[in-house]
């Protein structure tokens, strides 16, 4: 009798398992893992098209940091936080966004994040908070800790690993500082405009998108590496943006620069080039 409590009770667990992974896309996570994200890869942008225009990008961001570390301006972890929280509510107040705030598919996303965040080295000290919001629209953003993931986006991604690496994606935003910068950029704008940093922001988002290309490609490794570490499959990350490009037409390079994401084969060409180096 015992025994068959003890199967019954694996079984349990195993349909649990299975179901909560489930609504997110085909299970296709691997049994082995790493203990911990690899600090030591190979970042090189050269798999970009236009590679001296992006690169140029990537070198005013670094001259900005050097600004800001200059003039000594710090954002804690804490601000941070305290800065998605706020967006967060006025999100929920606006009446703009459908927040699904329970159910598998929710419980399976803050499973994986968490999955995902233990594998980190370096820990920045946020605090990471899931919301699912109820939207066709393919999209993910973050800000000050918070992933949001709409239901359009899972269901184009149709695949768990593709998923992990976009929620990995959106905490490397947030690990390799982005957020934090821009944060800093908005406590210079309130300085230089006399309590009215809004309007530097806004006048600098016109001219500069609000993460930058090489931003966008570096987060994209991150995603890779956090998905090897958890035992997802990188593979799928480069299927994703080869979907997402069957959907995309390429312009010129005035266009190419005014984007705030790289193109999607561009993407798709850079993962693949980093898994084949990198694992």
């Amino acid at each position: 009798m015992k025994k068959i409590l003890i199967v019954i009770l694996t079984l349990a667990f195993s349909y649990a398992s299975y179901a909560q992974t489930a609504v997110i896309g085909k299970q296709d996570r691997k049994t082995s893992r790493m203990k911990q994200m690899r600090t030591d890869t190979d970042q090189s942008m050269d798999c970009l098209s236009e590679a001296e225009l992006y690169n140029t990008v990537g070198l005013a961001t670094e001259a900005e940091k050097f600004a800001i570390e200059m003039l000594g301006i710090e954002v804690s972890p804490e601000e941070e936080n305290d800065y998605g929280d706020r967006a967060y509510e006025q999100m929920k107040t606006s009446g703009d966004y459908k927040f699904i705030t329970s159910g598998a598919q929710l419980t399976a996303l803050k499973k994986m994040m968490n999955n995902l965040l233990s594998n980190r080295v370096e820990k920045s000290g946020l605090t990471y908070t899931m919301h699912l919001i109820d939207d066709k629209m393919v999209n993910a953003f973050t800000l000050g800790g918070h992933v949001y993931m709409t239901t359009g986006i899972i269901k184009f991604a149709d695949s768990e690993s593709a998923i992990a690496a976009i929620i990995g994606h959106e905490i490397g935003h947030n690990e390799k500082g982005h957020i934090n910068l821009i944060m800093k950029k908005m406590k210079v704008a309130n300085a230089l405009f006399d309590g009215a940093g809004n309007i530097g922001v806004s006048m600098q988002k016109m001219l500069f998108p609000f993460f930058n290309q090489v931003n966008e490609i570096e987060v994209d490794y991150y995603g890779i590496d956090m998905c090897v570490a958890a035992g997802y499959d990188p593979v799928k990350g480069v299927e994703l943006w080869d979907k997402m490009a069957a959907k995309e037409n390429k312009g010129d390079v005035l266009d190419s620069f005014s984007r705030s994401h790289p193109y999607s084969s561009d993407r798709a060409s850079c993962i693949r080039n980093y898994i084949s180096v990198n694992y």
